[in-house]
């Protein structure tokens, strides 16, 4: 719903009264069965799909990524699959070091035609070494893959693969990474282990955007948990196609297992990025 028809819908709700509002919204549900519920979690930038622009992923990277981290900033993408998130930051930070990170070796194949990043084909996880990853039997090459079996709720049958693992705190040290300007975690209910294992430097990065989805029931990750390692260090928000929802105090009504993509800023950005939190 665009904004002109929620200021006329707020209108009406005001004329009409809270009690003749809900009537007529439910009349209008029934009547032409309108999914209601997707409507309005839509509106709180939640089942805005996987286009870059309509997630509202590519208006970070353009509005706000590319104005406050510096030349020198590493970019990592976890999960970064066949690239398309890794090609959107190349568009708009051309100049900055982009590493791809992408544990199946099918899909790092297709990775490394993509992009003009450096990619890594490793996962990033609480335990090192080798681990079993689970990918689609049908389509190696999905989105669907984890090291999690139970975080994959596909009717599609799995196939096991070995991949080598470390934490996130090895690769900053191994690498000798001084400053990461954007940490991208895309791991499916995966992201909180992937933060875990790198929570000593979480607090020197200046973004951190995780997505929230139904696989985090079979992980058992909550909002709170996310809060609980970032909130001292970063403010959360949710992104929407072109500002943030504003998750700073948690609520538990904030746990909504389905598709969002959430941005943690370390707190000394958040006054330069308020111009884009919904009021």
């Amino acid at each position: 719903m665009n904004d002109s028809a929620v200021k006329i819908a707020r209108f009406f709700g005001k004329l009409l009264g809270k009690k003749n509002a809900t009537s007529i919204i439910t009349f209008l549900h029934k009547a032409a069965d309108a999914p209601i519920m997707y409507i309005a979690l839509n509106h709180y930038g939640i089942l805005k799909g996987t286009d870059m622009k309509n997630s509202g992923e590519e208006f970070a990277i353009a509005s706000l990524f590319k104005k406050f981290i510096d030349p020198d900033d590493i970019v990592i993408d976890i999960g970064a699959n066949t690239g398309e998130y890794s090609l959107t930051l190349r568009k708009h930070l051309p100049l900055h070091r982009i590493w791809s990170i992408e544990p199946n070796t099918d899909t790092f194949n297709k990775l490394v035609k993509n992009v003009d990043t450096e990619c890594f084909n490793f996962a990033i996880s609480t335990i090192e070494g080798k681990q079993s990853f689970f990918v689609s039997n049908e389509n190696p090459i999905s989105t669907l893959g984890s090291l999690s079996k139970n975080s994959i709720p596909t009717n599609e049958t799995l196939k096991e693969i070995s991949v080598n693992c470390i934490t996130l705190e090895r690769l900053i040290k191994n690498e000798n990474i001084k400053s990461i300007g954007v940490l991208k975690v895309d791991t499916e209910g995966y992201d909180f282990n992937v933060l875990k294992s790198g929570e000593a430097y979480l607090k020197d990065i200046k973004f951190i955007q995780f997505e929230f989805n139904e696989f985090h029931v079979y992980t058992r990750s909550f909002i709170k948990d996310f809060h609980d390692l970032l909130s001292s260090t970063h403010a959360l928000f949710r992104l929407d196609t072109n500002f943030l929802h504003d998750l700073r105090v948690y609520d538990p009504k904030m746990e909504i297992f389905r598709f969002q993509n959430i941005l943690a800023v370390r707190n000394d950005l958040v006054y330069e990025i308020s111009k884009y939190i919904k009021r």
